[in-house]
């Protein structure tokens, strides 16, 4: 398990780097802001928005500035602790999606923009959602979960996998 917890350390280290490089560059592109993602596959307004038009679960995660807060308020074996849920539950999820070819992305964007097959357009504060995953069809309501507790059935008849 620490060889786990060190690699993630290290990860969300660089990204917290990277996240400092890309501000202080004038946001070199849109894809390595992005994680690595392409414009195509995540779209923003701006640097706190995130546009998902396209049928896909959204992973939320939390921003620098939140990871930085949880390091301070525990203590390193709890801080962990935490981090480990925050990957081990959406990781699992992450690993059904994808055999099921289902799109998943990761958010940490403060807002995130639904855009439905209309254009219409429903605008979500990430750290007011209850849970940390969404299952977005552009055709239908959004469900709002957990990746703790994820369901590969739902899952599977919202996107319409069966």
């Amino acid at each position: 398990m620490k060889p786990f917890l060190v690699i993630l350390s290290i990860i969300m280290i660089v990204s917290c780097v990277e996240s400092n490089e890309n501000s202080d560059s004038n946001q070199k592109s849109d894809s390595i802001s992005k994680k690595g993602m392409t414009q195509n596959e995540r779209k923003t307004k701006s640097k706190n928005e995130a546009i998902i038009d396209e049928n896909c679960v959204i992973f939320l995660w939390p921003d620098s500035i939140e990871i930085e807060k949880m390091q301070a308020e525990n203590s390193e074996e709890v801080y962990n602790e935490i981090v480990a849920d925050l990957t081990w539950y959406p990781g699992i999820a992450a690993e059904v999606l994808d055999s099921f070819k289902i799109k998943n992305i990761s958010c940490d964007e403060e807002y995130i923009i639904l855009r439905n097959s209309k254009n219409k357009e429903t605008k979500l504060k990430r750290k007011e959602i209850k849970g940390d995953m969404i299952l977005f069809r552009i055709d239908k309501e959004p469900i709002f979960s957990s990746a703790i507790s994820f369901e590969r059935e739902l899952t599977l008849k919202y996107f319409e996998k069966r």
